[in-house]
């Protein structure tokens, strides 16, 4: 939040600086303190390839080599392996999961990340809501007009929100609750009255959402 306010915005897709000053730069810097002080540095990277990243871009990596981001080697020994060969290695070294995966989570760094999954939202809505009541909090305050969540998040019938952009035109976004309602709603962002046990309507919703099979 304390970058959102700085940057007076939230971060998007086409604005990642959130990857930029929160993981990239600081990284950089600690490598660069390292080199500085004469010591041989090798960065380790967890990303795996299956991953896919902005344009199938991890695809591309390699699994050892130099980076000039870096100026040193990056290996990234978890690059071709399947995420049960990472589950695997967890339970054989006894190395325990984030805990936000039990939950279903896919993602475990931004809490929400801007990039969230329908099924995310909806997790954090009802695991966490107390983070869905600091967003709303946020919303509104950096520049009178920002939403966490993109627009395009949700279709136009759930964005309640109207705003004037900078040339004068009326334009409705989504607030965080419009994304939440979203989220709740079924495939085809169909409104239902909620139920009991209304997440097992079919054989998809019977996995385990964080597509790892924790559950079981």
């Amino acid at each position: 939040m304390d970058l959102a306010k700085w940057k007076k915005r939230f971060p998007s897709r086409k604005a990642r600086f959130c990857t930029q000053y929160l993981k990239v730069i600081p990284s950089r810097e600690d490598v660069m303190r390292l080199l500085r002080s004469g010591h041989e540095v090798i960065v380790h990277s967890g990303v795996r390839a299956a991953e896919g990243g902005p344009n199938g871009s991890r695809a591309k990596l390699v699994e050892r080599g130099f980076s000039d981001m870096f100026a040193c080697v990056v290996n990234r020994p978890l690059l071709h392996k399947t995420l049960a060969d990472v589950l695997e290695i967890h339970k054989r070294y006894d190395v325990p999961l984030n805990a936000l995966y039990g939950y279903g989570a896919k993602r475990v760094g931004c809490f929400p990340c801007i990039n969230s999954q329908k099924a995310e939202i909806k997790l954090i809505s009802i695991h966490f809501p107390e983070r869905i009541a600091e967003l709303r909090i946020a919303e509104g305050t950096l520049n009178g007009i920002d939403t966490f969540f993109h627009r395009n998040t949700v279709p136009e019938r759930f964005r309640s929100r109207e705003i004037m952009t900078k040339d004068g035109r009326k334009m409705r976004v989504a607030t965080i609750d419009d994304v939440v309602r979203w989220s709740h709603t079924g495939k085809g962002a169909r409104e239902r009255t909620p139920v009991l046990f209304e997440d097992f309507y079919d054989d998809d919703t019977l996995v385990c959402p964080s597509g790892a099979g924790m559950c079981e």
